[in-house]
């Protein structure tokens, strides 16, 4: 099976993951902004690597832009990101998790 990683990166974090990920699977690697949909076409997996900023999953509209070449694949995301843990969004989210 051919994998890709497709990531999404501000300051190179994600990058940096997708690097890791990459030599674990042995797979090809590339930005999001240098995919052409066509190169897509020829992978089986494909794994999306993103940074979140304001709760939004940044490489979402690359998703949803070429979503009719990727629905039939195997697809997979990470994410990271930073948050404040005072958020009271994330307070909720530690509570759920510690019960």
């Amino acid at each position: 099976m051919k994998i890709l990683i497709i990531y999404k990166t501000r300051h190179n974090t994600t990058k940096n993951y997708a690097k890791w990920i990459s030599e674990e699977i042995q797979s090809d690697i590339i930005n999001v902004d240098k995919v052409k949909s066509n190169q897509i076409k020829d992978y089986d997996i494909i794994v999306f690597g993103s940074w979140i900023y304001d709760d939004k999953i940044t490489i979402a509209p690359f998703i949803k832009d070429n979503w009719e070449i990727l629905k039939n694949k195997k697809l997979l995301l990470f994410c990271n990101g930073l948050t404040n843990s005072e958020d009271p969004k994330m307070n909720k989210i530690f509570e759920t998790k510690s019960q």
